[in-house]
């Protein structure tokens, strides 16, 4: 568990510096793979920054570690969409972080839509439904959009992903969707995984060096 008082740029910052203790509470337990959860410790400094703080992962637990943006990234490039739609719970000051991370990664966001919310125990209360809602509508504003993120690994969005598949056509990564699949195939898991996406789908198509 990741020590974070409120989902701001404040917030964040005092969550990163209990990575290496979060990474060696996992390592003790002898895990097969570290992500870091809490999309925005990745994001909100850029580039440089979410590589440094794997390296920080990956010293303090000794095992193969990636950040939950990192994830949603290769998710993203793997299922191919270059124009997307972002849904987010954030406050705007994480939001414009967001985009600019994702665009200097090579995406063009369409569209990005925040509720707004501060404090991750409002967040965990949502239902399924509401980032199935900011979803929707941040798509009828976005055009010719080719894939979809929502982001936030408090967002309940297991139970929507398939659906909005399904409604929308288009493919959809999401924070836990994302974390859960790198953290497989880094574990060497090599079996498809039905209900939650296209994505976790194509665990089966990793090869035996975990690429893809």
């Amino acid at each position: 568990r990741m020590y974070i008082e409120e989902v701001s740029l404040k917030g964040v910052e005092g969550m990163v510096t209990h990575v290496e203790r979060a990474a060696r509470d996992i390592a003790i337990m002898k895990a097969d793979s570290v992500v870091l959860c809490g999309t925005p410790a990745g994001f909100f400094k850029g580039h440089a920054f979410n590589r440094e703080v794997t390296e920080r992962l990956e010293k303090a637990s000794g095992l193969p570690s990636m950040t939950q943006i990192s994830a949603v990234v290769e998710g993203l490039r793997l299922l191919g969409p270059r124009r997307i739609v972002v849904a987010t719970a954030y406050l705007d000051e994480l939001n414009e972080r967001l985009r600019d991370f994702l665009e200097e990664a090579g995406f063009e966001v369409l569209v990005l839509k925040g509720l707004q919310q501060r404090y991750n125990w409002d967040i965990y209360r949502l239902p399924p439904s509401a980032a199935y809602r900011l979803t929707r509508d941040a798509l009828k504003e976005a055009g010719d959009a080719e894939g979809i993120f929502i982001s936030c690994g408090g967002m309940r969005t297991f139970d929507i992903i398939d659906t909005l598949e399904r409604d929308l056509g288009l493919p959809v990564v999401t924070s836990n969707q994302a974390a859960l699949w790198a953290g497989l195939r880094m574990g060497q898991v090599r079996e498809s995984i039905e209900g939650y996406g296209q994505l976790l789908r194509k665990l089966g198509d990793a090869d035996e060096n975990g690429d893809v």
